[in-house]
């Protein structure tokens, strides 16, 4: 975006009132050239008054509307600075809270495999337990159970 200054005023803002400077800037011009036209026939006294009031709306208007059209600008430069400034920073944060995120994704998963490790283990124990009893001689285990359990093994220990 292109800053619009009137160098002069920029000055004169710094030792008073901008809406003061601005006016008093231009008004010197505007009148001059409106006199001009009046006195060389161009335009009547009630042209002139009219015309006259019209430019000291319009220029109160442009004195109005430029400090704060300027402050504005600065405003939004300043913002987008900032803006800038702070990019490299959060993107090094998001960066952090991915790894973060992966990292506990691995930490459950490990949590996970250790857990059904775990249980394989308690599994295969009372397997071999239950085997112990068969072959001790447990008389009330019967075949079908037998079947059970070796299905059990085979599906929980690798081969």
């Amino acid at each position: 975006m292109k800053k619009v200054i009137i160098p002069e005023v920029v000055e004169d803002c710094a030792k008073a009132d901008c809406i003061v400077a601005i006016y008093n800037k231009l008004e010197p011009k505007i009148i001059n050239s409106l006199l001009k036209e009046y006195n060389a026939g161009r335009i009547t006294g009630e042209q002139y008054a009219m015309v006259f009031s019209q430019v000291l709306i319009a220029l109160m208007q442009i004195a109005s509307q430029y400090p704060l059209t300027y402050a504005q600008i600065e405003l939004a430069n300043a913002q987008t600075k900032e803006t800038l400034e702070l990019i490299p920073s959060k993107k090094i944060f998001l960066e952090k809270q991915v790894e973060a995120e992966e990292n506990k994704g691995l930490l459950l998963l490990r949590q996970a495999q250790a857990l059904d490790d775990n249980l394989r283990i308690q599994q295969a124990e009372i397997m071999s337990k239950m085997v112990g009893m068969i072959f001790a001689g447990a008389t009330d285990v019967s075949s079908s159970i037998w079947n059970d359990v070796r299905t059990r093994i085979d599906a929980i220990v690798p081969k």
